[in-house]
């Protein structure tokens, strides 16, 4: 077998995990193996997947070594895009394969030295239309309790039709998710996506590149599924509840058992703070009937498998899930989020879950700001407590960890400290172990980043520009973007002080909910607001 068959049959079966599976490596130290380094230099996909060179047969390093050296001695050091293309042209010739087939699937490793594998899905995207996005396609989050999914977290739910009993696929491939798909092939912008359209209107990169990086070797049958009627992703997230024992101050009824029992309408002014009427208080329903129907063609399909809340940990699915996969093993990804804030017994309850599985599983939890200041943004939160539990995960499982971030107006002043607390990390458990994209808040817009006073927005970039100039930070390339979407995302708009009013309105009714005090943990920040509001009153 050829180098490029394979790969090619690698991303034939990409729909099962494999050690073996080349498009999803991250840092892999390829310094030891003459003639690859630089071929796999600058691969750097998601990094939960990894390569395990253990299991990569001898003849992969030799045929990829023999065909590199078969164009020029020195193209295993040059690593130039051009003459790799060459090279695999020239062995297309003799092989029969075509280099123009498998130049999408390709293009994730064979790349210029400076090139990222960013870059390289945009190329991608770019070539079937300029507002194409893997993810509509190759994602999936269901939200049983209210009969509800999407494909990312930037675009709202939409209802899942009550057909699903006979048709379960729509659990997925819904009506509305399908007319976004056509909207995509045709090079038109779905409102939905308006997250990733404000960042490339501003000269960036959007989410819609980093996730569709990861969905590369799926391109090909998505392509051939057109709006995929039945298309089995190989991503999904799970809600089976919302359950929960914080009480976020972004956060909606909707995520949040806690917000539910407490949210009224209007809440400090914010709309859409009604409590949720879920569709069924049972433990079934039509949309988990469905689920369980699709279930025993599904689970075999899956690449990565995600649970999600409310808190996980709190509910019941979440161990029903744990057992089944235990049960039946296989080769997938399983990964759930959790605010890790619940009682010890249930961490140590997640970490012997954890090494009870067959892969390595990853640990996704949100912070945005350190100390007091984090434990107003999310209250129920212990910021140390949390800081504990991570660096348990760490410890005692060989689980990765994901940090999420919902970057908001609060967190100006610590969140320079939370990044340099992951990198510190990173040094001690390795790089490829700790992950994190920073990322914007958008709603409620009152608290969004760009209404920080301009004085403060000066602080945190100052802060932000520190943690990339700092020598002692290996900041990868997605992260690195990621700190300078913060600052560019900051500055798009001015603060609107005629919303502070409104912003005060609603700090109010939070702090008398949840015992918290606004003024006292951001003094800085209310001085500054209130002053800008006297000056324009």
């Amino acid at each position: 077998m050829t180098p490029i068959e394979y790969i090619e049959a690698c991303l034939d079966r990409a729909d099962q995990f494999s050690p073996l599976h080349i498009p999803y490596i991250d840092d892999v130290d390829f310094t030891k193996i003459t003639g690859m380094h630089e071929l796999f230099k600058n691969c750097r996909a998601y990094p939960m997947f990894q390569l395990d060179l253990n299991k990569v047969p001898a003849w992969v390093k030799d045929e990829i070594e023999a065909l590199l050296a078969s164009d020029s001695d020195d193209l295993h050091k040059t690593g130039n895009e051009r003459d790799i293309r060459k090279c695999v042209h020239d062995h297309d010739q003799a092989k029969g394969t075509s280099w123009k087939e498998l130049a999408p699937k390709l293009e994730m490793f064979m790349t210029e030295r400076d090139t990222t594998p960013i870059m390289n899905a945009k190329e991608v995207l770019d070539a079937i239309s300029p507002t194409m996005c893997l993810a509509k396609w190759n994602s999936l989050t269901i939200n049983f309790l209210t009969g509800e999914n999407h494909s990312c977290h930037h675009p709202g739910m939409h209802k899942i039709p009550d057909e699903v009993a006979d048709n379960p696929h729509l659990l997925h491939n819904t009506p509305h998710k399908m007319e976004a798909r056509q909207q995509m092939l045709d090079g038109k912008r779905p409102p939905e996506c308006a997250y990733c359209w404000k960042h490339e209107d501003n000269g960036f990169l959007s989410d819609r590149h980093i996730k569709s990086k990861n969905y590369l070797p799926k391109v090909i049958p998505i392509i051939k599924s057109g709006v995929g009627p039945e298309y089995f992703t190989s991503y999904v997230e799970l809600v089976f509840d919302n359950v929960c024992n914080f009480m976020c101050i972004y956060c909606t009824p909707r995520a949040s058992s806690k917000w539910n029992a407490r949210a009224r309408e209007p809440f400090g002014g914010r709309a859409g703070m009604q409590p949720i009427i879920p569709v069924s208080k049972s433990e079934d329903n039509k949309f988990t009937d469905a689920f369980w129907k699709l279930w025993p063609d599904w689970y075999p399909k899956l690449h990565r498998l995600r649970v999600s809340g409310g808190e996980p940990l709190l509910s019941k699915h979440t161990w029903k899930l744990f057992d089944y996969i235990r049960e039946n093993p296989r080769d997938m990804h399983f990964e759930i989020n959790s605010n890790l804030g619940v009682p010890d017994n249930l961490i140590d309850k997640l970490i012997e879950n954890i090494n009870s599985v067959k892969n390595p599983m990853i640990v996704h939890s949100s912070a945005e700001a350190t100390g007091d200041h984090q434990n107003y943004i999310r209250n129920g939160m212990d910021y140390d407590k949390w800081l504990k539990n991570v660096r348990r995960i760490l410890t005692e499982t060989n689980a990765q960890f994901s940090l999420m971030t919902t970057i908001n107006m609060l967190s100006f002043a610590t969140i320079d400290k939370l990044f340099n607390e992951m990198y510190k990390l990173k040094k001690e458990f390795g790089r490829t172990r700790i992950y994190f994209i920073p990322t914007n808040l958008m709603h409620p817009d009152n608290l969004a980043l760009t209404q920080l006073p301009r004085m403060l927005k000066d602080v945190c970039k100052s802060s932000l520009e520190a943690v990339l100039a700092n020598p002692k930070n290996e900041i990868k390339d997605h992260e690195k973007l990621g700190i300078e979407r913060i600052i560019a995302f900051m500055y798009s708009a001015e603060a609107d002080v005629s919303a502070y009013k409104y912003s005060m309105k609603y700090f109010d009714s939070y702090d008398e909910t949840t015992g918290m005090s606004f003024g006292k943990t951001f003094p800085v920040l209310k001085h500054l607001m209130l002053t800008e509001m006297s000056a324009h009153a």
